[in-house]
């Protein structure tokens, strides 16, 4: 069990590749996280495709602090896009989820996930609340590299 982070960033949005993707796994690695993995998604259709590099960090157990410090840490840069955080346990549980996520995934999941967003803290770990206060505020986002 443990905690993973899905993020992306535009591979064709002018920014420098690879310090997107050095800076990411420095703060990762800041924040003490178990493994990271990164892989390209290239899909799209006729009015949108979509050209992303993909980063999956996972924290550990006990590391829900340094995994909410993390994301704390990533929200700030407005060229990162947080897709998803979960809990890796026998089946994950959807901690939080963008709009695009929701779209790609499973629909009667994406269903499961917004009829419950609204009762989901109810259920909540003291840890798992912890991750997730970073998604009911709306701070500003640093534009700097």
């Amino acid at each position: 069990m443990g905690y993973s982070i899905d993020l992306s960033y535009d591979l064709y949005s002018g920014n420098n590749i690879l310090g997107i993707k050095s800076e990411i796994t420095d703060i990762a690695h800041r924040n003490q996280c178990e493994s990271i993995y990164s892989d390209f998604e290239m899909s799209g259709n006729v009015k949108r495709e979509r050209h992303h590099g993909v980063i999956t960090i996972n924290f550990g157990d006990d590391d829900h602090d340094n995994c909410s410090h993390f994301i704390s840490q990533i929200k700030q840069r407005k060229y990162i896009f947080l897709e998803a955080v979960y809990e890796n346990s026998i089946k994950a549980k959807l901690l939080y989820a963008s709009s695009y996520y929701l779209k790609n995934m499973g629909k009667s999941e994406a269903i499961e996930y917004e009829k419950n967003f609204l009762n989901r803290e109810k259920c909540f770990s003291e840890a798992e609340l912890a991750i997730t206060k970073h998604f009911r505020s709306k701070k500003k986002r640093s534009s700097t590299i």
